[in-house]
């Protein structure tokens, strides 16, 4: 036999040890922590993390647990650490502008997978007092429809009227946007309108998404001024915080805005209602179950992240708890922001600025898939 064919018959050895070495089931080759996923013959396992969602959109330095939609998976890839990594525990973690799979197999070899998207749309959540307030079509049109659909694949992966997907949607616009809605005071509302299909351009309640693209209010009609999307110009009709009647403020939410907003668009429709407790008109603190704010009742837990905290004439969510302070979405001079109080002092300004929490057990359908913070 020829020397030409010993090292052909070598060669040939080789190879197939190498195949045997690296050659796993579902025609994936595991080299170090990456897997190379052939996406021309998908196995029949082939499975979503979450159930009709391919795709989910991360900050940079954001971190996404995975594991809570999937907790039997037994090991974890990501294609592209680069891009974002994943660890032992099912946490993902955007490192770079980019996009990625993450792929996990569980005891039955079952693959699952979810294309991760880190965008420089959004910042890591995080409180923050220091953003700039948004600007006249800060956004381009296709960036502001990015954004609603990444809205609304964080609510559905949550579970739509949910208490988690509530979070969602409140978090989403105070915590992950790297800019604040301004405080708009409201130019009327719909249901004190009769025969009207719409009343104003503030974007509290008329279209799911965020009140970012031109495309959303072609169909509202304006009672007093725009309308216009959020940040542009519009005509004010309140002198509320001094303001000029008549002049030009940058448009956004008030507080009830805010609240209708956050709760529409996690799929619960309490129509399009004020902040304040009236006897004859149907508001806020109609829709749940009002508790008289006391050191004892903050201190219990007897409500949850998701409720409604309020004083008469102002509403806001709380959108987080930890073991000392209250985190506060709201939206009044300031912007749409997070603000937090310390509700074990006594002496907090939280005890001044509230008269009640109101639990929203009753608006719920799922009271259990979310967490007290954002990180």
């Amino acid at each position: 036999m020829s020397k030409r064919y010993i090292l052909l018959i070598v060669l040939l050895i080789i190879y197939i040890v190498f195949l045997q070495k690296y050659y796993i089931n579902n025609n994936n080759i595991e080299i170090g922590n990456k897997m190379l996923i052939d996406d021309e013959e998908k196995p029949i396992s082939f499975l979503l993390f979450i159930d009709n969602i391919d795709t989910y959109y991360i900050a940079k330095d954001e971190i996404f647990d995975i594991s809570k939609y999937k907790n039997n998976i037994i090991k974890y890839y990501s294609l592209d650490n680069n891009i974002a990594s994943i660890d032992n525990n099912g946490l993902i973690k955007g490192n770079n502008i980019g996009n990625t799979t993450i792929t996990g197999f569980d005891n039955s070899n079952n693959k699952y997978m979810i294309k991760i998207v880190v965008t420089n749309l959004l910042v890591k959540p995080e409180y923050n007092l220091n953003k700039k307030t948004i600007t006249c079509k800060y956004y381009s049109e296709e960036d502001a429809h990015l954004l609603d659909k990444i809205l609304d694949i964080r609510v559905k992966s949550a579970g739509e009227s949910s208490r988690g997907a509530l979070l969602e949607t409140a978090r989403f616009l105070t915590l992950s946007l790297p800019v604040k809605i301004p405080y708009f005071f409201e130019n009327g509302r719909l249901e004190n309108h009769e025969g009207q299909s719409y009343v104003d351009g503030e974007g509290r309640y008329y279209h799911k998404g965020l009140y970012l693209s031109t495309d959303k209010y072609k169909d509202i009609k304006a009672s007093f001024s725009g309308p216009q999307i959020w940040g542009c110009p519009l005509t004010n009709y309140d002198d509320t915080y001094g303001w000029k009647i008549g002049a030009k403020y940058p448009n956004g939410l008030d507080c009830s805005g805010f609240v209708t907003w956050a709760l529409y668009n996690s799929g619960i429709d309490v129509s399009d209602i004020g902040a304040g407790i009236s006897e004859k008109t149907l508001d806020l603190s109609d829709i749940g179950e009002k508790h008289n704010i006391t050191y004892s009742y903050v201190n219990s837990n007897n409500y949850h992240v998701g409720d409604i905290i309020a004083i008469f004439g102002h509403s806001a969510l709380i959108v987080g708890k930890d073991n000392k302070y209250l985190y506060i979405a709201e939206s009044l001079r300031h912007g749409v922001r997070v603000e937090k109080y310390n509700y074990t002092n006594k002496n907090s300004s939280l005890y001044t600025n509230y008269s009640y929490i109101e639990t929203l057990d009753n608006l719920y359908n799922d009271n259990t898939n979310y967490e007290d913070m954002w990180d």
